[in-house]
């Protein structure tokens, strides 16, 4: 007698084997696919996180910017500034002198 299975039997273990096969071709795709994905949303993560620490550094500088500017024209004005001179008493007996009404 022949050792050999019958032929129904080795074609479902051929089928088996050819189904395996496809399923764990079909998960190391996905597997890749998911690796990709999970690297682009790292990249993604990176960038913004450089843009969040660019934004804050320009906004930094702005703000110091504006500082100086404040500050340099207070000390202007500062300097720039006229005493004003409040005289100790007003007389009020004096009238202002009446504009001249202009010609119609």
């Amino acid at each position: 007698m022949p050792a050999e299975p019958p032929t129904d039997i080795a074609r479902a273990v051929s089928e088996v084997r050819a189904q395996r096969q496809a399923e764990q071709g079909a998960l190391r795709s996905v597997r890749d696919k998911l690796d990709q994905l999970e690297a682009q949303e790292a990249q993604q993560r990176k960038l913004s996180r450089t843009m969040v620490i660019v934004a804050a550094v320009v906004l930094l500088v702005l703000l110091f910017i504006a500082w100086r500017v404040v500050i340099t024209r207070a000390e202007d004005q500062a300097r720039n500034a006229v005493p004003v001179q409040i005289p100790s008493k007003v007389d009020m007996s004096k009238k202002p002198a009446a504009k001249a009404e202009p010609a119609k």
